[in-house]
């Protein structure tokens, strides 16, 4: 790639991870993880699994800028484009074994065909006691063009990303689920036979509106019983 080409491919990448980065889904995930690896005092070291654009790791330097970020991300351009942001000593080799006091795994677990085999292999890497954090997309009655279209194998429910966990060698500490007000939008998105756009663009104003509902529904999420995610906090036992 040419110079002038590479340019432009960085620059189009840094203008993606800033949409993403400020778009209330994103930015209210991210809340949700910081406040679990707070809880359980687990800030000081995070492994991003599936890292993406490195969104969770711009989120997670904002909020606490002495965590040690580190990444693994099997996809080429991501990967070099994650070493430019985090530095090479930030990606981590995916065959492990791992040192990190905490592990994020952020709407990746649908990708991977054997959930199983990927999380008993992940627990064997992991340092005794870590703790892992897992969101994917919930209810399987949402399935929809959308999820064929991003590359899902399945959703999930708070009790089968549970069970999955457990039969891996994690102890399951707590579970819900969030972005409870888009069950109907979803819903309505599986009798659509064309996808739209994973995000779609948003007013600043609304895109804040809509961030600071959901937080007021996390003071109550964990009584309500559905949403569109689900998220799980285990730890290696």
């Amino acid at each position: 790639m040419e110079t002038t080409q590479l340019e432009v491919h960085l620059a189009d990448q840094e203008r993606q991870l800033k949409f993403f980065s400020s778009f209330f889904w994103h930015r209210f995930r991210s809340d949700t993880v910081l406040r679990y690896l707070k809880k359980y005092e687990a800030i000081e070291s995070v492994l991003d699994i599936g890292a993406g654009a490195g969104v969770f790791g711009l989120h997670i330097n904002e909020a606490y800028p002495n965590t040690k970020y580190s990444f693994v991300e099997p996809i080429p351009s991501l990967n070099e484009a994650l070493q430019t942001r985090y530095g090479a000593g930030a990606a981590v080799d995916p065959a492990g074994p791992f040192s990190q006091r905490a592990f994020v795994m952020l709407d990746v677990l649908e990708h991977i065909e054997n959930d199983f085999e990927f999380l008993k292999d992940l627990n064997a890497k992991m340092p005794h006691a870590s703790l892992l954090i897992i969101t994917c997309p919930a209810n399987k009655s949402l399935w929809s063009k959308w999820d064929e279209q991003m590359g899902h194998f399945r959703r999930y429910s708070r009790e089968t990303l549970s069970d999955v966990c457990k039969r891996a060698g994690f102890e399951v500490l707590e579970s819900k689920y969030i972005f409870h007000a888009f069950i109907l939008p979803a819903y309505l998105r599986t009798k659509k036979e064309a996808v739209g756009p994973e995000f779609p663009q948003l007013s600043s104003s609304l895109n804040k509106l809509v961030y600071w509902f959901c937080r007021f529904e996390s003071l109550i999420s964990k009584w309500i019983p559905f949403g569109t995610s689900t998220v799980i906090v285990a730890r290696k036992t």
